[in-house]
């Protein structure tokens, strides 16, 4: 970088709040050139405008598929999956945002129907184990834009902004691998908690009026990162949903920082991550065949998961909504059903989320806790 650029950068350790007022005091000039010369350093900054962002991450993207085979394989086919999905645009009509992208680790990027500076209601999917790049361009955009759609379904006419937020190295599913086994450990949770909660600094800080209604969706490993997220001070949330969890890390809802009545949690009955063994045996498990392989016995008791009390017990302390029971004879498609659509709409489980990110989660369709 030249000295002019660097001249240009905020003070280090700046956070959010501090990047943001940076931001607005250069001159348009100014962040063009830093734009253009260091694309990849304004599209990580958390606290710029989402437009702003975008306009970086995308010429990142672009310069990165200049010479797609110095990549590793499955990093390049994840940048070809969101230039892909960055080409077919939003089917509403509206924006398609790529607020982060990072060709590091196994790759992140953050992809964003709706603009989160102007939306009413901002929703965060988080996913989680066995996530690779490219799923943040194919099945997991699909899962935010369903989101979107289904909350502005039940919006009386707020605006929404849903997004995938792969901004971590989610525990890789690579069978019988050392690699594998790290989604018994909750390090890359911890790691995903710190910079999800950075991401979400920046969105506040950017935003130039009133503070949006922002709901944090968690799905399996995901739901960890996201609990881990919430208990934090500061904590960028107002709402908090937990599908297909194998624990929040916490025993109670009450832990999290958005209070346990802002606390949601949707669970399949034929879901083997909801049941996940509070026991050594789940790496194990993992590595022989999956989460389903992992379900070998409630060593702590029924109300135990992995990863803390099982977020769908009475002792928890969340609303517990409907979701479809599941396939018994396809337990990993349980798994995976939570943001499906039926055949006339939203799947009880998308619609009862939808309602949460429209800030009308007292009408979601309640059933007993555990």
């Amino acid at each position: 970088m030249n000295a002019a650029l660097r001249a240009l950068l905020p003070p280090p350790g700046a956070g959010p709040a501090q990047v943001a007022a940076w931001w607005r005091g250069l001159t348009p000039g100014a962040r063009a050139a830093l734009t253009e010369g260091r694309p990849d350093l304004v599209g990580a900054l958390d606290g710029l405008p989402a437009r702003d962002r975008d306009r970086a991450n995308r010429l990142q993207l672009a310069r990165l598929l200049e010479h797609p085979d110095v990549l590793p394989g499955p990093l390049r086919d994840g940048l070809r999956a969101v230039a892909a999905r960055l080409a077919g645009g939003d089917p509403a009509g509206s924006d398609l945002l790529l607020l982060a992208l990072r060709a590091e680790g196994q790759g992140r990027a953050v992809l964003s129907y709706g603009d989160p500076d102007t939306a009413d209601d901002v929703a965060v999917y988080v996913p989680g184990f066995g996530t690779e790049l490219a799923a943040a361009g194919r099945g997991d955009a699909d899962r935010a834009e369903r989101i979107r759609t289904a909350a502005a379904g039940c919006g009386g006419g707020r605006t929404t902004a849903s997004m995938v937020w792969l901004g971590y190295d989610a525990p890789p599913n690579e069978g019988l691998s050392l690699r594998s086994a790290q989604v018994a450990g909750d390090a890359r949770a911890k790691a995903g908690a710190a910079d999800l909660n950075g991401f979400l600094a920046g969105l506040r800080a950017a935003r130039p009026g009133e503070p949006a209604h922002v709901t944090a969706v968690g799905h399996s490993y995901g739901s960890l990162v996201v609990g881990l997220a919430a208990r934090q001070d500061g904590a960028g949330m107002d709402d908090v949903v937990l599908v297909g969890s194998p624990g929040a890390g916490v025993d109670r809802a009450d832990r999290l920082k958005v209070g346990a009545d802002h606390v949601y949690v949707g669970v399949a009955e034929h879901d083997p991550v909801g049941r996940l063994p509070a026991g050594a045996g789940v790496a194990g498990g993992m590595l022989l065949g999956g989460p389903a392989a992992a379900v070998i016995g409630q060593a702590a008791g029924p109300d135990e998961l992995w990863f803390g009390r099982d977020p769908a017990d009475a002792g928890f302390g969340a609303h517990r909504f409907e979701v479809a029971p599941g396939d018994p004879g396809h337990p990993f498609d349980s798994h995976s059903a939570y943001f499906d659509a039926a055949p006339d709409g939203p799947s009880a489980s998308l619609a009862n989320i939808g309602r949460v990110v429209a800030g009308r989660g007292a009408e979601t369709t309640a059933v007993p806790p555990r």
